[in-house]
């Protein structure tokens, strides 16, 4: 009894103390609990390893606990989740008043420190499933979860995906915005399954241990700091380039060019070539432009996932920079020069290291710009539009002068940045952004054996070729069993216009006793072989449902009425309101690439036009059969598994897929039992078999003649084309990742064939004017020749090419390029 009550007394002499130490540190008073209440409202969940190796440190994370409660604001929501062998959900309590301090005490008193392992993993697995139950339960707030622990991985497998999992679940009803995760270990002690997944979703790590030390401060006070002013990472990638940039690692390495879409993590060296140009997407918050010839490095990005603003630390040695920051709150761009800091909080800007003096030069293009100096106890400068203020040596701002600049569409095309006669920023190409203009979906009620479908139109601005932008959907929504969801993303009339496809399908049937409303999330992302990234544009989605269960007889005819009607809508949708002509089956093209083969590569990717070609077929069945056209011999695929066809519908091709029988297959990962069309790069399963479906209609076929006569065949990859050659992924290969890369200098001729759509569409040749143009014949070695009208002559580097036009304005060929080196006689006619 004496050790219990001295344990008592030592446990409330250490809370005292931390009690006052926080009275210190933020300069409150004890009289009021809420007296230093935080300035946001916000959600803590805290997932404490409760193991043995605690021990030390229990007492020290309970104060922690207690003075968070005391700072939180009425209505603000307190977890806490134990893990020992197993995790436990200790706490969830809403804040309504002090009283609550003593309940919250009473629960910490008596969470002890035992056992040999911890299941941290399982606490964070606990901690995401309460923040969704909190949010069903109407907590608005900004959900943290706090991880405390002194143990090392378990070394469990399944880690990894459990936390997928639970994530995904979350993720469901809880945005990424909504919440974040900090994960403290002591001792030095940290588990490399939790601090993987801390940094997949953008959280932090830190080991306490070391930043007691180096601050010499207690463990009570960093716990503290890190939970009271949380940070998160904010994602960094390029979303646009030009020519070359060049990245390396702090920590050494080789240079090497980035790449569209590729992220770039803290502490990278960036070098812009001549002539090149980059524009990075600093997470959602904006963009930073990097101007030719610029030396820099990319320090640091951090978020306030409380108040959504973010810090982007650049040093930025040679050249310029423009910074354009979106509708969201404020956010600070520094830029260290100088051994000083610039602090650059507004919408937009430019700040470039002015060669002769070495100074730092901001001109504002907004209409308030704040511009400071980081240390220093001097007010911000406001530099108004077409100002600029200047920071010298001496870490002094010159006072705002009158500067000129020119903007061009709201900052997504920029123009001309000038100081006087200097160019500061040039930039000839636009940002790539994707508009959705619905931030909502609604469908329903949707009754059981019915179904419901709508479209919605995406606009793509700021894209040179706008083909390069392919688009992907994801959703996450709970919905009745014999409910299901598809979506897709199709062309629409124009080339910088898609258009979405929603459709829910009840038509199997579901219950729905009453009228019930299911809620989710639809994303639209860049699809994996995008040539251009976009920012991820999240939509509501709300479907209703209302209805009992259909008597089978009745559901029958209205499952046949229902896909009549879909059948319908589906025909007048591909038509795009353009052309009243009824669809006309037509050869399947188009390629299926292998992404999972159960033979061992012995099937490979399947080229559909080829087959369908040599077999006079317009429907190709896919089986085991050896009568099949296209057998996939394997025990999981039946003798007649499915079939493949295709309609012309207006000037666009609609490849169809539909299961035989009770075959299983699934497109984008749901299971199909009808005929269902397939948008370009659709995951296709057929039993063990994964393929990607490539729509070639969009794609430009090529054929290459080199100098030493060898020939190539196969589609042209857009993204990697440029002055010195471009990319194929040939005709035979098996895998979209199985590029081959083509010089110019390397070929005698290289033919670009139209895209099957715009053949569809007999769109004309709007460039070639015969009478105008010369005709031209080019004899070859051993006889070959080639005939057509001369679009232009160029020189690039050391090579002379010319530029042909097929003499036949419905050819299926585009151009040819012709090296003129290879060329033994030209003859005009």
């Amino acid at each position: 009894m004496a050790d219990r009550k001295k344990s008592r007394y030592t446990g409330t002499v250490t809370l005292l103390r931390f009690i006052v130490f926080v009275g210190l540190f933020l300069g409150i008073g004890l009289s009021s609990p809420f007296a230093g209440a935080w300035e946001d409202n916000r959600t803590l969940i805290f997932v404490i390893d409760s193991s043995g190796n605690m021990s030390p440190y229990l007492s020290s994370i309970k104060g922690v606990i207690l003075t968070c409660a005391d700072q939180s604001r009425e209505g603000d929501y307190l977890g806490i989740v134990a893990c020992s062998d197993m995790a436990k959900l200790l706490l969830s309590k809403k804040i309504g008043g002090p009283r609550d301090q003593k309940s919250i005490s009473m629960m910490l008193d008596a969470m002890t420190a035992d056992g040999a392992t911890a299941d941290v993993a399982g606490g964070i697995v606990r901690a995401l499933e309460e923040t969704a139950t909190l949010k069903r339960k109407g907590d608005k707030n900004v959900k943290g979860i706090v991880v405390v622990s002194a143990s090392e991985s378990t070394g469990n497998e399944s880690v990894a995906e459990a936390l997928e999992k639970a994530l995904r679940d979350a993720s469901k009803s809880v945005d990424n915005n909504e919440w974040y995760i900090q994960y403290c270990y002591l001792n030095g002690k940290r588990n490399a399954q939790v601090e993987s997944f801390v940094s997949s979703v953008g959280g932090l790590s830190y080991d306490v241990s070391a930043l007691q030390s180096g601050d010499a401060t207690e463990t009570i006070a960093e716990l503290y700091k890190i939970v009271s002013t949380p940070e998160e990472l904010c994602a960094v990638r390029v979303l646009d380039l030009k020519n070359t940039v060049l990245a390396k690692g702090a920590e050494g390495g080789d240079w090497a060019p980035l790449k569209t879409g590729a992220g770039v993590p803290a502490q990278t060296l960036l070098k812009v070539a001549t002539e090149s140009r980059a524009v990075l997407a600093l997470g959602d918050y904006g963009e930073i432009g990097l101007d030719p010839e610029a030396d820099l490095a990319l320090i640091s990005m951090k978020n306030d996932p409380l108040k959504h603003r973010a810090i982007f630390r650049f040093s930025l040695n040679t050249g310029s920079m423009w910074l354009h920051f979106g509708e969201k709150p404020a956010s600070t761009l520094q830029v260290d020069a100088n051994g000083g800091r610039l602090l650059v909080t507004g919408e937009a800007a430019t700040v470039s290291r002015l060669t002769e003096t070495g100074d730092l030069q901001v001109n504002s293009f907004c209409d308030s710009l704040s511009v400071a100096v980081a240390g220093k106890d001097a007010e911000p400068i406001n530099v108004a539009l077409n100002q600029s203020t200047r920071l010298g040596g001496g870490q002094i701002l010159a006072q705002a002068d009158p500067s000129e600049a020119s903007v061009i569409e709201e900052w997504k095309s920029w123009s001309k940045a000038l100081v006087g006669k200097t160019s500061l920023a040039v930039l000839d190409f636009s940002i790539p952004e994707v508009v959705f203009p619905h931030k909502t979906i609604k469908l329903g009620p949707v009754r059981s054996g019915g179904s419901e479908a709508a479209t919605f139109t995406i606009q793509i601005v700021g894209a040179a070729d706008a083909l390069k932008v392919k688009m992907a959907v994801d959703t996450s929504i709970d919905l009745p069993e014999g409910l299901s969801l598809s979506t897709g993303v199709v062309d629409g009339d124009r080339p910088d216009r898609k258009v979405l496809a929603v459709k829910v399908d009840g038509t199997q049937g579901f219950r729905a006793t009453r009228r019930e409303k299911h809620e989710g999330l639809l994303k639209i992302v860049p699809a994996p072989d995008s040539g251009i990234v976009f920012k991820t544009i999240p939509v509501q989605l709300t479907i209703t449902t209302k209805g009992a269960l259909v008597p089978p007889r009745i559901l029958a005819l209205g499952i046949f009425a229902v896909l009549a009607g879909v059948c319908a809508a589906g025909i007048s949708f591909a038509r795009r309101a353009r052309k009243a002509e009824r669809p006309r089956p037509h050869r399947v093209i188009g390629r299926l690439i292998a992404v999972n083969d159960p033979t061992g590569g012995r099937v490979g990717t399947i080229n559909l036009e080829e087959i369908s070609t040599k077999s006079s077929r317009l429907s190709l069945v896919i089986g085991s059969n050896r009568t099949a056209e296209v057998r996939l011999k394997h025990a999981s695929v039946s003798p007649d598994h499915c079939t493949l066809g295709a309609n012309l519908a207006g000037d666009r091709l609609l490849t169809y897929i539909e299961p035989i029988g009770s075959a299983k297959v699934s497109v984008n990962g749901e299971a199909i039992r009808s005929s269902t069309c397939l948008n370009d790069g659709a995951k296709i399963e057929i039993g063990d078999f994964i393929y990607q479906f490539e729509d070639t209609q969009f794609y430009k076929k090529v054929e290459v003649v080199y100098k030493n006569g060898k020939q190539l065949a196969g589609i042209l990859d857009v993204a990697g084309m440029d002055a010195e050659g471009f990319k194929i992924s040939p005709t035979d290969a098996v895998s979209t990742s199985e590029r081959a890369r083509v010089k110019f200098s390397d070929i005698r001729s290289v033919t670009f064939h139209r895209r099957a759509i715009d053949m569809f569409a007999q769109k004309s040749r709007s460039g070639v004017k015969p009478d105008t143009m010369k005709r031209v014949e080019l004899m070859f070695k051993k006889g070959a020749t080639i005939s057509g009208y001369v679009q232009r002559e160029y020189t690039e580097g050391r090579h002379r090419y010319i530029e042909l036009l097929p003499l036949e304005l419905e050819s299926i060929i585009d151009y040819i390029v012709v090296d003129y080196s290879s060329v033994v006689e030209k003859k005009f006619t």
